[in-house]
């Protein structure tokens, strides 16, 4: 309710009051006609005039003390009036300073959100980092120990024992990288012979990928090779040897080279180039989960170079 609908307000119910007391002095005239009949005296009318003005002065004063209280009512409606606008100011300035906390603390809640999001993949990075790092400082001592080991002799005799540990993990490795190889120590085949060593593929090589493990026998550039017979003709035995109860339980596999073969011609650099096509030793990957052959991850290869 505005201002000007309360003082409609009061000026109504002014005019009401006046009328009603209106009608009752006129009702009061017609009684006072009616019971005095026949005329009554100047006297009587004297009395009834004077009773009405009482009666009217009454009522006036009814009507000013409610006018009074009318006024003081409408103060009253002003004032709380006044005091609802400015509650209704404040309601919207603490309403707007709530909407622009609840703006703030989204937005604080998306930024801390984002910054775990980003410290959390900071962390799998730095992990993943640190195992890389780890596997890459393993592979690269193990690669250490056998390099040193590959540039070693082993015999002179035409026997090669190849020891291979950690064989899952070196296994895990191959399946991720289908050019990873070992290599075995180099030996001789004699004394004064040809220089040879082995390269093992534990996932396998080429269309053995996945399937088999693949084995080659590869001739290095050796100290005598200008006095030697090429191509390289000796009678090749492999054995991949049982262990523990097993000892003597091996598989063993013969190869003769193949004059045609460019895998045993005399070795331009470092060493000859591995065959594409297939192995020249093959065996099924079932063997790297037998502990007949591999026991607490060590596997052994034996390589006999047979003269003529």
């Amino acid at each position: 309710m505005d201002q000007a609908t309360l003082d409609n307000h009061l000026m109504e119910g002014f005019s009401v009051h006046l009328l009603l007391l209106q009608r009752l002095v006129e009702a009061n005239l017609l009684h006072s006609a009616e019971e005095c009949r026949p005329p009554t005296t100047s006297s009587d009318l004297k009395q009834g005039l004077v009773a009405a003005e009482s009666e009217i002065a009454a009522h006036k004063w009814a009507l000013s003390t409610q006018h009074c209280q009318l006024v003081e009512v409408k103060e009253d409606v002003r004032t709380l009036f006044h005091a609802l606008a400015q509650v209704g100011k404040r309601f919207e300035e603490v309403q707007a300073t709530n909407t622009a906390l609840r703006q703030q603390i989204a937005e604080l809640k998306s930024r801390v959100e984002a910054d775990e999001t980003q410290a959390e993949l900071r962390n799998n990075n730095v992990h993943d980092q640190l195992g890389f790092t780890r596997a890459c400082c393993g592979t690269l001592s193990r690669s250490v120990q056998e390099l040193r080991c590959q540039n070693e002799v082993h015999s002179y005799n035409g026997e090669l024992v190849w020891i291979i540990s950690d064989v899952s993990q070196k296994w895990a490795e191959a399946r991720g990288n289908p050019d990873s190889f070992l290599a075995s120590p180099p030996f001789y085949t004699s004394r004064s012979g040809y220089k040879a060593r082995v390269h093992l593929y534990l996932n396998g090589h080429g269309r053995e990928w996945g399937a088999k493990m693949s084995f080659y026998f590869v001739l290095m550039k050796g100290e005598y090779d200008k006095i030697l017979q090429w191509p390289f003709s000796r009678h090749i035995e492999f054995k991949l040897m049982g262990q523990g109860v097993n000892t003597g339980n091996d598989v063993v596999v013969h190869l003769q080279p193949h004059p045609q073969d460019a895998s045993f011609t005399r070795p331009v650099r470092g060493m000859n180039e591995v065959p594409e096509d297939a192995a020249q030793f093959a065996f099924p990957l079932e063997i790297l989960r037998s502990e007949v052959f591999v026991d607490e991850e060590t596997m052994f290869v034996k390589v006999i170079v047979h003269e003529k």
